[in-house]
């Protein structure tokens, strides 16, 4: 009995020594806008015309920030309707290393991360003129929404 409750003691300490319960909404800053085809910030765009996704992380802190995630991926762009239907998603169709991966953002530095779209649904079609939300899916931090139109 002695044996188990020492087993039992030690898996708890390994798993709380895990837990990270610490805010780090000041430490991680996560900024994500939509670009058109001159590289500037837009909310709407044309039908057709190439969309530029833009992800920055800056690490606020005074020491390295490491976010973990569970396969290869670090970044998804996806794009949803006025009605919450998925559009499109870039990562559809890709594979991705199916083991644990970690990254670091060293103190008071940004790791940025674009994808060029070109308004393609998942189906082939283009998007119709609306309203949509893109969504930046960033693996083991945060998803982040940033709405636009489409005329």
């Amino acid at each position: 009995m002695k044996a188990f409750s020492k087993s039992l003691f030690i898996l708890l300490a390994i798993a709380l020594a895990g837990c990270n319960d610490s805010d780090t909404s000041n430490e991680l800053d996560v900024k994500f806008e939509l670009r058109d085809s001159f590289s500037q910030v837009s909310d709407t765009f044309t039908q057709g015309e190439n969309i530029e996704f833009y992800v920055v992380m800056k690490n606020n802190s005074d020491s390295v920030f490491e976010i973990t995630t569970p396969t290869g991926q670090e970044f998804d762009f996806i794009v949803m309707s006025e009605e919450r239907n998925e559009e499109w998603r870039q990562s559809e169709g890709l594979a991705f290393t199916q083991a644990v991966s970690t990254y670091e953002i060293p103190a008071g530095e940004e790791k940025s991360n674009s994808y060029f779209w070109d308004q393609s649904k998942s189906d082939g079609n283009g998007l119709s003129v609306g309203n949509y939300t893109a969504i930046a899916s960033i693996k083991g931090v945060e998803d982040v929404e940033y709405n636009f139109t489409v005329q």
